[in-house]
């Protein structure tokens, strides 16, 4: 068990400099900030400040920060409210900072004393750190107030922290404590979070990649190694409320794998480029099953715990392990995964107990009639605990009201919180509230406690990635991995993508992938069915593609998009781009009702003028002072988009596109490269490489716009010749910017498919070269089915789609 402050200080270590990401503007524009569910309030600086509230930094409760703008590095006031964790006074959390500062090696100078703030003597700690290549001066002042721990944190570089401190005089004096306006309230969060920050600790963690391995080769199990890593951005860990609060995944994980959580240079194998690659810029969510020598065998895209539980199991048939202490217990075969074994013994069943376990095996399967008809079965022989197995099994089957009757009265903790997720699936989590904090409140050492304050937390149940519902077998059978089976023939791997598409389409008329099992009508859902739409448009002379392509129309149509400036990542804008320009394609080719497609047109285009950052790009997540952080090639893709759906009929202004075509230019780099972000042009720095699938795309965009020459674009295409087979060893890795440059995975497909588009811009004899590297490149993605892969959190049929618009375009610039 850890230690209280040593617990204070990993939070403490992890608040030097802190991008708080997404930003909302506070109401008091005035100046001044006053929070009651806190207790305080602040005024910022005169003179070029802004103020704004962040999500959470990791550790912490609430982040509220005043910042400088257009400042070179940070210059800063950060007020952090964290829970105590067992410490008992300012004096205490700031011993406990120290120590962690004395053992990180980026601190320097450490030092300490007391200032009078808020009416009180407050101990502070001042110290150096390095930061992206530049050297900052923090001094964090501590006080424990409201059952709270606070962190007034000043920070600038070194060489402007005396210029900066009369601003950061006058924020300190501003800063005082106030009466909570609800304290039972504030009491009731603090419950909750408690219970909360619990989930995922039935899970026997190694605590380090050594300890990991030794358990595995022991034992004769795989390591399932846990990656969340997000690098400075205020994201909250989420498979511990998500994924290892599942029973049935719990059970497996401690019976079959051992867990590991990643973080930098651990000291894994995988982690050097010559066995897998994790970069230093590795960033993102994702799970990897490694061996005892840290060889990776297999990557799991989602957290989804219906997904991760069929994923695991599929792994471990290749990879058994240790074998079962009693096989002919079918309880313990279900625990292990060993459903196949455990079908075997309940074929027949003839107890009651039987019978309920044959209904757990039929749930655990998602065959909801026939776990209900088992239950009967097992009522029928006598058993009289099996409401909780039934009401749990309807409520999966999206039997809301059905599961809450039977539920109802049931005070086990289980069966509340199963009572509290049925009835806030009908009228909202709110209702439930007081049912939950007495659940909290009553059982502080109980997961069903645990996952129901996660769920009335906004973790869990209640963040969209623990779904109520069961997805059809379709949807998740759709994320599973295929091996890799490299094309020789692209008219044969055409042939087969087209196959593989029609067989998988989804009855909606969408098609899989990971990023939509938590919305299946949601962006990503679009984004995919538009490309998948769009790979096989060309081939709709055939009525089955004809008849898949229209169902795609439609449900693209049927699910328009909206933007969430809310949220930290919104990845609204994909399916917004690939939508418009599948729906363009749609009406070139008369393909549906024109009038249907231009009004739908006109609709993204209106929301992509809503949802455009004030740099005049786009991007799919908001930074701090967000005016200079579109993303270049979120920009360029839109800026083919637009221009293809204005050929087709859409309103489209010349504004929209002229601001997006700066935002490209201005990434421009030597040597053909362009950056990822907007601006920051000049030298690549030894990016090339991660820069070198983009790049053509960007060069496109400025030939057509009439502000690039054909010379840059073949100074882009031969920068994607030069790092081509350097960069294919990204294939295959769910998690983003793994290698030692930062590439993902996720340029491989796009930038081969925009780079054959490209060809068409130089003259038709230069095009032969290009065409024949790209369509080798795009070949060697192929995976045994017929689709398409580079990164499995992207999935197959994102892949087919851009392989087969890839393809085609490279035969064509031929």
């Amino acid at each position: 068990m850890q230690h209280p402050r040593s617990h204070l200080a990993i939070s403490l270590r992890a608040l030097a400099l802190v991008a708080v990401l997404p930003l909302a503007a506070c109401a008091e524009d005035a100046g001044e900030y006053r929070n009651e569910d806190h207790g305080f309030r602040i005024r910022k600086p005169e003179g070029g400040w802004e103020l704004a509230v962040g999500a959470p930094h990791p550790g912490t409760n609430f982040t509220l920060k005043a910042w400088r703008k257009g400042a070179t590095g940070e210059e800063s006031v950060t007020v952090f409210v964290t829970d105590l964790k067992g410490i008992t006074g300012a004096a205490a959390a700031c011993d406990a900072a120290e120590a962690a500062r004395r053992a990180d090696s980026k601190c320097s100078g450490i030092r300490r004393g007391t200032r009078e703030v808020a009416g009180e003597d407050a101990p502070w700690l001042a110290f150096e750190y390095e930061s992206g290549g530049l050297s900052y001066t923090l001094r964090q002042h501590y006080f424990v107030r409201h059952d709270a721990h606070f962190i007034v944190q000043c920070a600038s570089t070194a060489a402007r922290f005396k210029e900066l401190e009369k601003e950061f005089t006058a924020v300190l004096g501003s800063f005082e404590f106030i009466e909570l306006k609800d304290p039972e309230g504030a009491i009731a969060k603090t419950l909750l979070k408690k219970a909360a920050e619990r989930c995922g600790s039935e899970i026997d963690w190694a605590s380090s990649w050594k300890q990991a391995a030794a358990r595995a080769k022991k034992q004769n199990r795989l390591v399932v190694v846990v990656v969340e890593q997000y690098r400075g951005l205020n994201i909250e860990r989420y498979a511990p409320s998500t994924l290892f609060m599942d029973s049935d995944v719990v059970a497996l994980m401690n019976s079959r794998f051992v867990a590991f959580q990643w973080n930098d240079r651990c000291g894994a194998p995988f982690e050097d480029p010559e066995v897998y690659g994790l970069g230093p810029s590795t960033f993102g969510q994702g799970i990897l099953f490694a061996d005892a020598e840290g060889k990776i065998v297999a990557n799991a895209v989602s957290y989804d715990p219906f997904y991760f539980d069929d994923f695991a199991r599929g792994v471990l048939r290749d990879h058994p392990g240790e074998e079962a202490e009693d096989e002919g217990d079918a309880e313990e075969l279900l625990q292990r995964g060993d459903l196949d074994a455990a079908a075997v013994l309940l074929a027949a069943p003839e107890s009651a107990e039987q019978w309920r376990l044959r209904a757990s095996l039929l749930r655990r399967q998602r065959k909801g009639d026939e776990a209900l008809k088992a239950i009967a079965e097992a009522r029928a022989k006598g058993a009289k605990s099996v409401d909780l197995d039934e009401a749990v099994i309807r409520l999966r089957m999206g039997k809301f009201a059905e599961a809450g009757r039977l539920l109802a009265g049931n005070d086990e903790p289980e069966a509340v919180f199963w009572h509290a997720l049925a009835k806030g699936m009908q009228v909202g989590l709110e209702p439930v509230r007081e049912e939950v904090l007495k659940l909290a409140k009553d059982h502080p050492g109980d997961r069903w406690a645990w996952r129901a304050a996660a769920m009335m937390s906004g973790k869990g149940m209640g963040s969209g990635l623990d779904r109520a519902v069961w997805h059809e077998d379709a949807r998740v059978a759709g994320c599973m991995s295929s091996p890799p089976a490299p094309g020789e023939d692209a008219a044969s791997a055409e042939r087969d993508a087209v196959a593989f598409l029609l067989k998988t389409q989804l009855r909606d008329g969408s098609w899989p992938s990971p990023h939509s099992l938590a919305e299946p009508k949601g962006a990503a859902a679009v984004a995919v069915a538009s490309i998948a739409g769009s790979g096989l448009l060309p081939f709709r002379e055939r009525k089955d593609v004809e008849a898949a392509v229209r169902r795609g129309q439609k449900f693209v149509l049927e699910n328009p998009l909206v933007s969430h400036p809310d949220r930290l990542f919104d990845y609204t804008i994909w399916g917004q781009v690939f939508s418009l320009r599948f729906l363009a394609e749609c009406a070139a080719a008369k393909f549906g009702d024109v009038g249907e497609l231009v009004e739908a047109m006109d609709e993204i285009v209106a929301e992509l003028r809503r949802g455009r950052f004030p740099d005049g790009g786009w991007a799919y997540f908001r930074a701090e002072g967000s005016e200079g952080t579109s993303i270049g090639f979120v920009t360029a893709a839109a800026v083919c988009a637009l221009r293809e759906a204005k050929a087709a009929g859409a309103e489209v202004p010349a504004k929209l596109v002229s601001g997006a075509v700066e935002v490209v230019a201005s990434a421009r780099q030597r040597g053909g490269a362009f950056n990822y972000f907007r601006g920051a042009g000049g030298d690549p720095g030894g990016r090339e490489a991660e820069a070198a699938l983009r790049s053509p795309l960007y060069a496109m965009v400025l030939k057509r716009a009439g502000e690039g020459k054909v010379e840059g674009l073949r100074e882009s295409l031969d920068l994607y010749m030069r790092f081509r087979e350097h960069n294919r060893r990204e294939r295959g890795k769910n998690l983003c910017h793994t290698s030692p440059e930062g590439l993902a995975s996720y340029y491989l497909i796009f930038g081969y498919s925009f780079a054959a588009e490209a060809l068409s811009e130089l003259p038709e004899k230069e095009r032969a070269g290009y065409a024949a590297a790209l369509t080798e490149d795009v070949l060697a993605m192929r995976t045994e089915d017929g689709a398409f892969c580079d990164n499995p959190s992207i999935g197959r049929h994102y892949g087919a789609g851009m392989a087969l618009r890839a393809i085609r375009l490279a035969r064509v610039a031929k």
